[in-house]
């Protein structure tokens, strides 16, 4: 990724008012206003540790967005934060807030499970501090994260693949084995995170329509698998830095997403899915007039959708973990049913026994008096 022409609309005098006053108007509009909305758990397994295959398990955060939706600068910001150990107050992260009495605090943090692929995430993340935009990924690769929330680690997994590969996986259709990939990585999701720039939904033309057929093909996709219409869908809407009048004006991320992609929450039924507006990195024009990275805060909103995956599995899991005690106990009473039912029937047949073997007796008495009554009236 080379550098880029400035936003549209952003001039130098904007750099002041995005670096000093920028945050608290962000915060204010960044979410739908709402916690977690108050959707059941997806009643799937989650235990284990691969993809899902058929009978397999879903257990995997994937993270999917096309060309220029900000996927590799959103991974990088968030593992960043995560490495470093970051804490949510009051469910955000916002490092420079204090915590004061009574606050609820959350503790995350996070580990690559392939060194290479640590050193090339912090190495993006130093670019980036540095004024340089990480360079365009090249080719498809895996990246899986541990992520430990609170003491319970899950296993992100972030496909980082060059922008054209989610035209031609969910676009196009190809069958090459980048796309074959990248849709084999959506088939097994557990939450899935969609990453798209509100920038090209306002502009028109066929990039606003290959994004949103594309991302529309994914979620279809997504709920055609089994058990896919339970799993939930995170839209993440990316670069919102340069949003924060349009998400003020559409009353949230939420009413503007839906205004922006339509096609996608009719797709999505509109209930099994939440919203956030982000800001991974902020920007400032260099003296060259270009747009480049500045590490002025805490990224916004990157965190957070994750707590909000990570939430939902575990809610998931309680959720398995309880059907699977019902399910034992349940057998456990059926067994013990049985047993009685059987312990039950022999004594019966003990019984039975008994009262054919006590006539049996009386019979045998009755006889043999009758016999011993005949012989001594015959010797009469």
């Amino acid at each position: 990724m080379g550098s880029k022409p400035h936003p549209k609309g952003h001039g130098r005098g904007d750099d002041t008012l995005m670096a000093h006053g920028f945050d608290a108007a962000f915060d204010a509009v960044a979410f739908d206003g709402t916690s977690a909305p108050d959707m059941p758990p997806m009643s799937v397994p989650t235990a284990g540790s691969e993809f899902f295959t058929p009978g397999g398990v879903r257990n995997r955060i994937v993270v999917l967005g096309r060309r220029g939706s900000g996927k590799t600068v959103f991974i990088t910001r968030l593992y960043e934060a995560l490495w470093q150990g970051c804490r949510l107050v009051n469910g955000r992260f916002v490092p420079e807030r204090q915590v004061h009495a009574g606050d609820a605090v959350r503790t995350l943090s996070a580990r690559a499970r392939d060194g290479r692929q640590h050193t090339e995430l912090r190495r993006m993340a130093m670019d980036l501090d540095a004024g340089k935009w990480p360079v365009s990924t090249q080719s498809s690769a895996l990246i899986e994260i541990d992520i430990t929330l609170d003491g319970r680690t899950k296993l992100l997994s972030a496909m980082d693949y060059p922008g054209e590969v989610f035209r031609t996986a969910f676009a196009v259709g190809a069958q090459d084995p980048a796309s074959n990939e990248l849709r084999d990585a959506v088939d097994c999701a557990a939450v899935l995170i969609l990453l798209v720039d509100p920038a090209v939904a306002l502009k028109p033309g066929i990039e606003r329509e290959e994004d949103s057929f594309g991302l529309v093909a994914a979620v279809e996709r997504l709920r055609s698998m089994p058990n896919g219409d339970d799993v939930p869908v995170v839209v993440v809407l990316t670069k919102c830095d340069v949003h924060v009048p349009l998400l003020r004006a559409e009353g949230g991320p939420r009413a503007l997403a839906e205004r922006l992609y339509p096609q996608i929450f009719r797709q999505l039924g509109g209930k099994r899915t939440v919203v956030f507006a982000s800001s991974a990195t902020s920007v400032v024009r260099s003296p060259r007039g270009m747009v480049i990275p500045r590490k002025r805060r805490a990224p916004r909103d990157v965190v957070e959708p994750l707590v909000f995956c990570l939430d939902w599995l575990e809610r998931a899991e309680e959720q398995e973990s309880l059907e699977r005690a019902q399910v034992e106990a349940s057998r456990r009473r059926s067994e013990q049913l049985h047993e009685e039912q059987a312990e039950d029937e022999r004594e019966e047949r003990k019984a039975r026994v008994a009262l054919v073997t006590f006539w049996i007796g009386v019979s045998a008495l009755l006889v043999g008096a009758a016999v011993v009554t005949l012989w001594w009236m015959g010797k009469l």
